[in-house]
C-alpha cells in the first residue's frame, strides 16, 4: 500500500488514467524515501551522463543502497547528439546486465535528454517496466518532466520515435539549482515566462516583482508544473489539438535555432526571444496590449530581447516556410489575448512571415 503520510510537499498531476505525484524535496535521502513510499522496486537502474554522474549520480547511489536498494548506472553522453538508437541500446544492455526484470525501475537523473531517451528505454524494455524522473535543469523540472512524451532521435530527424508513457513519480531536488551554470538557469526562465503569459497571471506577475531578487524556485515550478499538468490532463496523447497551447513562442524559436545553425542561441534564449514574437502577433490579431510588460520581465530576467548578430530575419523566414505544423498555409498557434489567457486561432504562414521580417 502506497505510504503517502511519509512524504510531505508532494503535489499530485492528475490525469485521465493516472495520477502522478510530484515530490519536492533538498536531498537525495528523500528521494530513497519516495521510492519507499510509493512501493517502488528494491532494484533500479539510474540512467545518466557522465557530468551527472560525476556530481550527483554517486552520491544517489550511495543513499540508495543504504535503504538496501540495489542500484546500477548507465550512463550515455551529455547533449541533444546522444539521444539516439546507440545510446538505447546502451541502456538495455544495461538493463539485461544489472538483472532488472519487469519489477524493476528505471530513474532518469539528468535533464531533459536523460528523461526522454531513459522514459522509451522504461516503456520498452521488457515491454514496459516502471520509471521515474529526477530532472536536475530547470528546464526539465519546470516542463519536459511532465507530460510523458518521451523518444529518441533518429538520422532523419527530431524525436521521430516515441511513446507517450508517464513516470510512477517526479522528484524535484533544489539542490540542482545550485550547481547549474547561469546559462542552464537561463533556458528554464524562458518556459517559465511562457507559462506565466499564456495559463499563470499570478505567476507572471511574481516574476515581474521578483526578478530582481532570490527566486522561490518551489513556488515557480510548482506552478508550472501544474499549469502543463491542467493542459496533459485534457489532451495525453496529442488527439484534441489542446497541448499546442505549449507549443506558444516555439514556432518562432524553432526557426530561429535552425536559422542560427543550432549555435550562439540557446533553446530557453530562442523561446524567449518566440515568446516576445508572438506577443507582437497577438497585438494584431487578438487584442493583446502587454507586449512591453513581456519584454521587460524577459530584460530583468537577463533574457534576450532582440535576435542574434548574424541570424536574419530572411534565414528565419526561409525555416518558417518549412514548419511541419502547416496546414493549408496556415499555422495553428495559441496566443494571448491578455496576461494568463490565451485563444487558439489558425494564422496565414504569410502574416508570420510579414511580421518576421520586420525587426523587434
Amino acid at each position: 500500500m502506497t505510504k503517502t503520510f511519509a512524504i510531505k510537499k508532494t503535489f499530485t498531476v492528475n490525469l485521465a488514467h493516472k495520477k502522478i505525484p510530484v515530490v519536492m524535496g533538498k536531498s537525495f535521502g528523500k528521494f530513497a524515501r519516495a521510492l519507499e513510499a510509493f512501493a517502488l522496486s528494491e532494484k533500479v537502474l539510474v540512467v545518466t551522463n557522465p557530468a551527472i554522474r560525476k556530481i550527483y549520480g554517486d552520491g544517489l547511489a550511495k543513499s540508495l543502497r543504504a535503504k538496501g536498494i540495489a542500484v546500477s548506472l548507465a550512463e550515455i553522453p551529455a547533449g541533444e547528439k546522444s539521444k539516439n538508437l546507440r545510446a538505447l541500446e546502451t541502456i538495455y544492455s544495461r538493463c539485461v546486465a544489472s538483472g532488472l526484470d519487469r519489477g524493476s525501475v528505471i530513474a532518469a537523473l539528468g535533464g531533459g535528454v536523460v528523461g526522454d531517451i531513459a522514459g522509451f528505454a522504461a516503456a520498452t524494455i521488457y515491454r514496459g517496466i516502471r520509471y521515474v524522473q529526477i530532472p536536475t535543469t530547470l528546464l526539465a523540472m519546470v516542463d519536459s518532466s511532465v507530460g510523458g512524451k518521451v523518444g529518441v532521435d533518429l538520422k532523419e530527424g527530431k524525436n521521430l520515435a516515441g511513446v507517450f508513457y508517464q513516470p510512477e513519480f517526479i522528484y524535484v531536488c533544489e539542490e540542482f539549482l545550485k550547481t547549474l551554470p547561469a546559462q542552464e538557469i537561463k533556458n528554464g526562465l524562458g518556459e517559465v515566462v511562457k507559462y506565466g503569459v499564456i495559463s499563470d497571471k499570478r505567476l507572471f506577475e511574481y516574476l515581474e516583482n521578483s526578478a530582481n531578487s532570490r527566486p522561490k524556485w518551489r513556488f515557480i515550478i510548482e506552478r508550472c508544473l501544474r499549469a502543463k499538468a491542467a493542459v496533459v490532463e485534457k489532451d495525453e496523447r496529442e488527439t484534441k489539438g489542446l497541448r499546442e497551447i505549449l507549443n506558444f513562442g516555439h514556432t518562432y524559436a524553432h526557426a530561429l535555432e535552425k536559422a542560427a545553425a543550432y549555435k550562439n542561441v540557446s533553446h530557453g534564449e530562442a523561446v524567449a526571444l518566440g515568446v516576445l514574437k508572438e506577443c507582437f502577433l497577438a497585438e494584431r490579431l487578438c487584442g493583446f496590449k502587454d507586449t512591453d510588460r513581456v519584454r521587460n520581465l524577459l530584460a530583468a530576467l537577463g533574457l534576450p530581447t532582440s535576435p542574434p548578430s548574424g541570424v536574419t530575419s530572411r534565414a528565419i523566414v526561409q525555416a518558417i516556410s518549412a514548419d511541419k505544423k502547416i496546414r493549408s498555409g496556415r499555422i495553428s498557434l495559441f496566443l494571448p489575448s491578455s496576461i494568463g489567457r490565451a485563444v487558439f486561432m489558425k494564422v496565414p504562414i504569410e502574416e508570420i512571415k510579414a511580421l518576421i521580417a520586420e525587426s523587434f
